[in-house]
């Protein structure tokens, strides 16, 4: 039996997609955090985005923020799952390799990518968002970092991408800090490229996309690739990443430090 063909708009378990004039409009159903996890979700995805790329319809790819979005509290019970060991070191393996697969072949792809996000957005969401080629902020983003309340570090490449456009005091600030950042400052810190008016958020977000895709796809694609010359050690960094985290994360459990 032959497998069904993927359709570009869809509406599936983990996801949901809809092609607009070349724009492949793209969001995460339920809490991402549990299912990266899921083997079968990861292969959906990862199946996706390669049809999509060849497609000859689509130029730009939106990350656009998803409905249900994993909060802070999720992220500090994931993990607090991961210290009592109800949740195991190949469950938070799945999660670290689905984040590093899918910045990997958002840097690698032909295809243009932005990032579009507004309320709450933890750590990996900043990752991911910082492989993109473009990023797009609602006026009421609150980026957090509730990472440092369980002895972590945010996962996602934070560093490597931050450390072509600030120096290292300024990373330690971010990486260490527990108080949000508003969209605006974001955008000052290189962490996002355009502040948008949430009553015209979904609007502003395709005008910027329609712009992007009405480019020659020769351009785009030339322009992607030199940009993200400077991205060629990714793979070995998060490969780094996810050993140092693991690392740590063992470690706390061995001392028994739980959060209070």
């Amino acid at each position: 039996m032959k497998n069904q063909p993927i359709k570009l708009t869809c509406e599936t378990d983990y996801f949901s997609s809809r092609l607009v004039d070349g724009i492949l409009l793209f969001s995460v159903k339920g809490n991402s955090l549990l299912t990266s996890t899921i083997i079968k979700a990861k292969n959906m995805v990862r199946d996706f985005f390669k049809h999509a790329e060849e497609h000859p319809r689509v130029r730009v790819v939106v990350l656009m923020h998803a409905p249900r979005k994993p909060r802070r509290e999720e992220y500090l019970s994931f993990f607090d799952m991961v210290a009592s060991s109800r949740l195991s070191e190949t469950s938070v393996m799945r999660l670290y390799r689905a984040v590093d697969q899918f910045i990997l072949h958002v840097l690698s792809s032909n295809l243009f990518f932005i990032a579009a996000n507004c309320g709450e957005i933890l750590p990996m969401m900043i990752g991911t968002s910082l492989a993109c080629d473009y990023r797009i902020l609602g006026d009421n983003a609150a980026i957090q970092n509730p990472s440092i309340e369980v002895g972590l570090a945010p996962k996602g490449g934070v560093p490597f991408f931050l450390s072509h456009c600030l120096g290292k005091g300024k990373i330690y600030d971010l990486m260490l800090s527990n108080y949000n950042i508003t969209a605006q400052e974001a955008v000052t810190l290189g962490l996002a490229d355009r502040c948008v008016p949430m009553e015209t958020f979904e609007e502003d977000v395709m005008k910027i996309a329609a712009r992007f895709a009405s480019l020659p796809p020769s351009s785009l694609r030339l322009a992607k690739r030199l940009v993200n010359f400077s991205a060629v050690g990714a793979k070995s960094y998060l490969e780094y990443e996810n050993e140092q985290l693991l690392k740590s994360m063992n470690q706390a459990k061995m001392m028994g430090q739980t959060r209070t």
